[in-house]
């Protein structure tokens, strides 16, 4: 559960930075 936890924050985290990315761009 922590692990799943952890790897959706990650998830998130990353698929937060890819829409600012694409924003700017």
């Amino acid at each position: 559960m922590l692990i799943d936890k952890n790897l959706t924050s990650l998830y998130k985290s990353i698929h937060y930075k890819n829409i600012i990315i694409t924003k700017i761009l």
